[in-house]
């Protein structure tokens, strides 16, 4: 969902999942679980689930431009 700098996002990309997502279109989600992290020295570390793909069901392999 970012241009192909990594860091700027793309609204295009980002507009046309939102409104296939609006529309109930079934998704498939790509998750990683992170490495510990610890926000402050005295709390415990926690993992996070991280989304870093989606992809809708209908068309799953679908490629940037």
């Amino acid at each position: 969902m970012y241009r192909d700098d990594h860091v700027t996002p793309d609204p295009d990309v980002i507009e046309r999942v939102g409104r296939q997502l609006a529309a109930g279109s079934d998704v498939i989600l790509g998750v990683v679980l992170t490495r510990a992290f610890r926000g402050q020295p005295d709390e415990r570390a926690l993992h996070w689930l991280q989304v870093n793909n989606i992809h809708c069901a209908h068309e799953p392999c679908w490629r940037l431009g």
